[in-house]
């Protein structure tokens, strides 16, 4: 195959190939979170709300909505220890941060109060 041929199949083949997987940004991640979250798939939800947290550019907003739906996902995954440990690190985080208890139901909010009484 002669070289001009080649180098016009390899950028044809380039531009055929499909677009990077969505949810790879600390937001698509965090949306992909929330949205797993509100479908009640709290292993998934999870998942994506570390990675989210785990980027290196999550903005401060994002992190403290991420701590926050990461703490109440541990705690419907069975795990309330996880969920206050999440939850310390969120008000250590953001000290001035509240729950949101129209989006969070009680035993959510509760857990997460006593994570900040307690920090």
């Amino acid at each position: 195959m002669r070289p001009r041929r080649l180098a016009h199949l390899l950028i044809a083949t380039a531009l055929a190939a499909p677009a990077p997987l969505a949810a790879q940004n600390p937001a698509d991640l965090l949306q992909a979170g929330v949205q797993a979250y509100q479908n009640l798939e709290f292993d998934r939800a999870a998942g994506y709300l570390q990675r989210a947290l785990n980027a290196r550019s999550i903005t401060v907003a994002a992190r403290t909505s991420a701590l926050a739906y990461l703490g109440a996902t541990e705690i419907f995954r069975g795990q309330p220890d996880s969920g206050q440990a999440v939850f310390r690190g969120l008000v250590r985080f953001a000290p001035r941060y509240r729950i949101d208890r129209l989006v969070f139901p009680p035993e959510v909010t509760t857990s997460f109060e006593a994570a900040r009484r307690a920090t």
